[in-house]
């Protein structure tokens, strides 16, 4: 899990809040002080790797192995 991270849109260095969803599973919700941008990325329960979700067809998925999120 990086702890830091930077935004897409400015640069600048990003803040995380850290929380989970009702399932218990973890997201991070990443903000950028300077531009007010927001990501949230998840930590897939296949791979374990943290990252944005990729939207597809069939929802959102893993970028990196493809594992499929239903919520």
């Amino acid at each position: 899990m990086g702890s830091s991270r930077r935004c897409p849109v400015c640069g600048h260095r990003m803040v995380p809040e850290v929380g989970c969803t009702s399932k218990g599973a973890a997201w991070t919700a990443w903000a950028c002080r300077h531009c007010m941008h927001r990501e949230t990325t998840r930590e897939c329960p296949q791979c374990h790797e943290e990252h944005v979700p990729v939207a597809s067809a069939k929802g959102p998925v893993c970028p990196s192995c493809g594992h499929r999120y239903n919520g």
